[in-house]
């Protein structure tokens, strides 16, 4: 095993308390948000334009996830689960790298980038071509919506 850069050690281990963090926070977060409707700022999307925003869903999906329910998690917002996976072997990757002394550990290609955000449009526009054209409505919140304005 090389030896590792300290500023390269420090870095790694504060990125490290953050996803801890993200972990331990994230049931906090979600039972203040769903006990105090004024805690959180609606989606424009969702509440402007009855549409569905890439991330619509994503907090259920979470919870779901830490419930092991990955079938309702799929349903309603498959791109987070998606997304928690490859960070997963992100994260798994980063450490096999940062055990053997790699000076960038999270390093990606910048390809990488535009392909997530290709993905984010595309399954926006799928999921609110299935609700508005073929009324299939996952997380129930908007087709009855649509179905007031058909």
């Amino acid at each position: 095993m090389k030896s590792i850069n300290p500023s390269v050690k420090k870095r790694f281990f504060i990125i490290q308390l953050i996803i801890v963090a993200a972990v331990v926070f994230f049931p906090i977060y979600y039972y203040i948000a769903t006990k105090s409707s004024t805690f959180l700022s609606n989606c424009l999307f969702h509440d402007w334009f009855w549409i569905y925003c890439p991330l619509c869903g994503g907090s259920r999906a979470v919870l779901s996830l830490l419930q092991f329910d990955f079938l309702m998690a799929v349903q309603q917002n498959a791109l987070v689960v998606l997304f928690g996976l490859l960070a997963l072997v992100w994260e798994i990757r980063a450490w096999i790298r940062f055990l053997k002394g790699d000076s960038l550990p999270y390093s990606l290609p910048k390809w990488i980038f535009v392909v997530l955000i290709i993905l984010m449009i595309a399954f926006a526009v799928f999921r609110n071509v299935l609700m508005i054209g073929f009324r299939i409505d996952p997380l129930g919140d908007l087709l009855p919506l649509w179905n007031l304005i058909r």
